[in-house]
């Protein structure tokens, strides 16, 4: 490559580190027409062409170097479009194809990391062993860490971030460390961690997490902060999705509306139509609503899609279609989501054997504490009300607390411990569940005659 294109080649990759993909794009187009035959250029375009989802012309671009000598980066390459194609199958082909050549050990990871997106665990944390002795362990501990934290295995996952707190990954692993203090509710722990980030060069993954920590703790002012500061970064993206999400949260509908829209042109634009879509739903849009999930049916996000539309059905009583979108679910990664849909479809429609059964299955999944949340609701519903509020106070010390708080509010106040319910709700005044606590105090005091 001649010192001119070269040059450009450079000025290309800044942007593509700055996200600015579009302009990356025009910039290794035109590199392409005048070099080509050069791999570096090409193999940087079809990357490109992916983050802006044209993944048939990226296909073609890495199909073109399968007789060169980048044939495996490139097969490795076209693993990666096949699993964001949804194309499972296709993508496990790839990877195992590399098994015997040089680049196993890329193959191993991805492998792994597509069996756990699959819900393959045995096998993903298979892989990922056996790149335990090799010089990709670091980022295999990573990936074995965050495996056993969404199992629910926190100290594992502690004792692998904290074996690479000596070593480069050091700032990821404090990242994730960060993450699952909040999880286990140790906001001040959590909050050390992210901010001992902040000059780094992780800081704007900080300060996304940061960022999001505040919001959960009800300090909305100090989360949109973070999120503005990264506007101007190469995260400017995430931090949209979450200010849209914030500005929802806060009933700032129009606002959100402007952020989501502002992404549908980029490399977001799924998480931006999905976001559409629930906000549109929330305000009774269901047309406009189901017209934005389905737009997502043919692409790598249709899972998501389905289970809102599963979602949106039974709110609006069609429970058999509802049922249909959830059940089509059960063969796919999102399955411990449609079973979660699917035992509280089975609670309204009073089959409460059946909605149990679905819960309990979920009691060692990813989302275990939402099906013990609803499993305290069901409960409750029934009756049983010391099986309801184990059910809530086990959820007291994880990330969930706030939703656990205000069912056990609304538990006292069933029961008439007027006083407890008002404790719990004041408890989250605070909180980014400050609206619902709100709500539920003034429902409190209604019913006990305080209406003014």
């Amino acid at each position: 490559m001649l010192d001119v294109y070269y040059k450009e080649f450079l000025k290309a990759k800044k942007y593509i580190k700055e996200r600015k993909y579009n302009i990356a794009e025009k910039i290794l187009e035109e590199l392409l027409k005048l070099c080509p035959k050069d791999l570096c250029i090409k193999f940087e375009y079809a990357k490109v062409l992916v983050k802006l989802k044209k993944y048939s012309v990226a296909r073609n671009c890495f199909e073109s170097m399968l007789n060169t000598k980048s044939k495996n980066y490139a097969v490795l390459e076209l693993g990666k479009l096949a699993v964001n194609e949804g194309n499972i199958e296709k993508a496990r082909e790839y990877f195992e194809s590399l098994l015997n050549t040089p680049s196993k050990d890329y193959a191993l990871l991805e492998l792994g990391r597509l069996e756990e997106s699959e819900g393959n665990i045995e096998k993903a944390r298979e892989y990922f062993k056996k790149l335990l002795n090799t010089t990709s362990k670091n980022y295999v501990k990573l990936e074995l860490g965050k495996l056993e934290m969404s199992e629910g295995n926190i100290e594992k996952a502690q004792e692998y971030f904290e074996s690479l707190l000596n070593t480069t990954s050091k700032n990821y692993a404090m990242l994730e460390l960060g993450k699952l203090e909040e999880i286990k509710g140790n906001i001040e722990k959590a909050r050390e961690y992210f901010e001992s980030l902040l000059n780094t060069a992780n800081k704007n993954y900080a300060m996304l997490e940061l960022g999001i920590l505040e919001e959960s703790e009800g300090n909305i002012e100090k989360a949109r902060e973070y999120f503005e500061e990264l506007l101007n970064t190469p995260s400017k993206e995430y931090a949209m999705l979450e200010l849209g999400r914030l500005e929802e949260s806060e009933g700032n509908i129009e606002k959100a509306r402007e952020y989501f829209e502002a992404l549908l042109k980029t490399s977001s634009k799924n998480y931006a139509l999905l976001e559409l879509g629930i906000l549109e739903e929330s305000i009774g849009n269901i047309e406009k609503a189901r017209e934005y999930f389905e737009s997502l049916l043919n692409t790598s996000s249709k899972n998501y899609a389905i289970l809102e539309l599963g979602k949106l059905e039974m709110s609006i009583g069609n429970i058999e279609k509802a049922q249909e979108y959830f059940e089509s679910l059960l063969n796919t990664p999102s399955k411990d989501y449609a079973m979660l849909e699917l035992g509280i479809l089975e609670e309204s429609k009073g089959n409460i054997a059946k909605a149990r059964e679905y819960f309990e299955s979920l009691l060692n999944a990813d989302n275990k504490e939402y099906a013990m949340l609803e499993l305290g609701r069901l409960e409750v519903s029934v009756g049983n009300i010391e099986k309801g509020r184990e059910y809530f106070e086990s959820l007291l010390n994880t990330a969930n607390k706030n939703y656990a708080m205000l069912e056990l509010g609304r538990l006292e106040e069933s029961i008439g411990n007027i006083a407890k319910a008002r404790e719990y709700f004041e408890s989250l005044l605070n909180t980014s569940s400050k609206n619902y606590a709100i709500l539920e105090l003034g429902k409190l005091e209604m019913s006990i005659g305080n209406i003014e």
